[in-house]
């Protein structure tokens, strides 16, 4: 990560951890902030590569070959050459990143619970554990690229045996999420609930963003014929 990015990511999570009712309460002076900033920025990077380090290691489980990780305080992603084969191979690969940060967040929650009488200690425990739980979730929802889509998939590609029926039902389910979260966010907003329905329609605009673009690059390998799992699946059984 750049210097002047990191300085500013430090900044941003110092005020958000200021924000925090409990931990404003705390006293703590600047550079007790920016000690905390600098730990939790530290502990979100590596929750991310733990997620990803989770997807490759059951990809490698699948004899999926990984080209790489890039991990930054925007996302992170897991290059993986080719497709599982089967329905269960999906979804061990997909459900393993999420479950890491399950018990990434369970585990900074028993940090926190220990060390809460520690104001530093404990207040990075505690943001920790509020983003691993809420990056679990965010991730479990059932849209595509998000791995609660995949999850989907792979449940559907069990049942019918042809994946890319699988795909289409995938994306018409985070379809269906996306909608309840635009209606949602626009309903909250007329009734002036500011805050849930501007984060509602901003999340249900990204969501609705980002599984076009998945939709247009499984479409486009998919004539090209880079991509085609099912005829292995079926070649398997």
């Amino acid at each position: 990560m750049h210097p002047v990015a990191a300085i500013i990511e430090m900044l941003v999570i110092a005020c958000l951890v200021h924000a925090i009712p409990s931990v404003a309460v705390l006293g703590l002076h600047f550079i007790d902030y920016l000690t905390v900033s600098s730990l939790i920025l530290i502990g979100l990077l590596g929750s991310l590569y733990m997620h990803e380090f989770a997807h490759s290691f059951a990809a490698r489980r699948t004899n999926l070959s990984i080209k790489g990780i890039t991990i930054s305080i925007f996302g992170a992603s897991t290059s993986v050459e080719g497709e599982p084969s089967t329905p269960k191979q999906a979804f061990a690969v997909s459900v393993a990143g999420p479950l890491m940060n399950i018990f990434l967040g369970a585990a900074f929650y028993m940090g926190y619970i220990v060390f809460q009488e520690l104001d530093i200690a404990g207040t990075v425990c505690f943001c920790l554990a509020v983003f691993n739980g809420v990056f679990s979730a965010y991730n479990l929802l059932p849209v595509m690229p998000l791995d609660g889509g995949f999850i989907a998939r792979s449940v559907f590609w069990t049942v019918s045996r042809d994946w890319w029926w699988s795909t289409r039902m995938s994306f018409n389910m985070g379809a269906g999420v996306i909608f309840f979260c635009v209606v949602t966010g626009i309903v909250n907003m007329l009734m002036h609930n500011y805050i849930i329905g501007g984060f509602s329609l901003i999340a249900g605009l990204c969501l609705w963003q980002s599984e076009r673009l998945a939709y247009q690059q499984i479409s486009a390998a998919r004539f090209l014929g880079t991509l085609n799992p099912d005829h292995e699946y079926r070649e398997s059984m």
